[in-house]
């Protein structure tokens, strides 16, 4: 190569140099805020401070804290960061199952913007004030917790506890068909059972049949003494008859009377209890003790429960 050849590479070589090296100086020069916007970022931190946006706020601060900016403004920014970092509270989430057992994917959203996209147990910067956080696992419901978080409150826990995943329903067999002829016969119904007639009504039922019987008793031998008495009068006028066969019709006559007596007594009696069991019965349980009926020397006896 001659050495105009050697002198025009050189100077191609050093353009080329002084191009690349010029390109990077603008990049490094862009890479850092120009004055005015630190000024810029300074005034929105004060904005952002006096609404209690202390996230917003630090962000600002950290802009103007360049070392690019001018000494008095970046003091400024940095004095401020501390104050900041000591007013915004902070909290710990913790997610744990029905079960107790702990969950670390879980996205956490406050107010609607995202905050973590899984839990690491961290402490999160968080905005004073009340907030909706929602946290979200996959395959259980979503939970949503409304907290007010106090300004330079510092590692606060939060626990959230997510219910059991609900089991998919499972799908109702469909109706077995029937046969033809099984859907043509109608179902036959068991026959009502009619309830008992009851033991006190079959008591009262005995009572008056005894009653009934004992008047027919009480008719007849009514009759029978009549016609010994009738007998007797023909033989003897009074019962103080001195003829022996007109004394035993009259004794026959007597005997007959009292008879028919006892046997009307007894017969109204019957009835008459037969009718008050039937009104006042009510049907016995199982097992309870039937009616029983005695004759003894008070006359008919009735006892048992109903």
């Amino acid at each position: 190569m001659t050495g105009l050849g050697r002198t025009a590479a050189a100077f191609s070589l050093t353009a080329v140099l002084f191009g690349v090296t010029n390109l990077l100086s603008r990049e490094a020069a862009c890479a850092e805020p120009t004055t005015p916007e630190c000024l810029t970022a300074y005034e929105d931190s004060v904005n952002l401070a006096k609404n209690h946006q202390l996230r917003a706020t630090l962000a600002k601060l950290a802009l103007c804290s360049s070392e690019s900016y001018p000494a008095q403004i970046r003091a400024e920014c940095l004095a401020r960061v501390s104050a900041t970092e000591v007013s915004i509270p902070t909290v710990v989430f913790e997610a744990k199952d029905a079960a107790g057992a702990e969950l670390f994917e879980v996205k956490v959203r406050m107010d609607g913007d995202l905050l973590a996209e899984k839990l690491l147990g961290a402490a999160l910067l968080v905005e004073p004030g009340q907030h909706t956080f929602t946290f979200e696992t996959e395959g259980r419901p979503i939970v949503q917790k409304k907290i007010l978080i106090l300004e330079g409150e510092k590692l606060r826990r939060e626990r959230v506890v997510f219910e059991a995943t609900v089991a998919p329903k499972a799908l109702a067999s469909p109706p077995v068909a029937l046969a033809k002829s099984e859907a043509l016969v109608p179902t036959q119904q068991p026959p009502v059972a009619k309830p008992p007639f009851g033991k006190a009504r079959i008591l009262s039922l005995v009572l008056g049949s005894v009653g009934v019987a004992a008047t027919g008793v009480g008719v007849a031998y009514g009759l029978i003494a009549m016609s010994r008495r009738d007998s007797a009068k023909a033989i003897c006028s009074t019962d103080q008859c001195s003829d022996h066969r007109g004394s035993d019709r009259w004794n026959q006559a007597l005997s007959a009377g009292n008879v028919s007596t006892g046997a009307f007594v007894i017969g109204a009696a019957g009835i008459a209890s037969g009718v008050i069991v039937w009104l006042s019965a009510k049907p016995s349980a199982d097992g309870a003790l039937g009616p029983q009926i005695s004759l003894g020397p008070r006359g008919l006896q009735v006892g048992g429960s109903w």
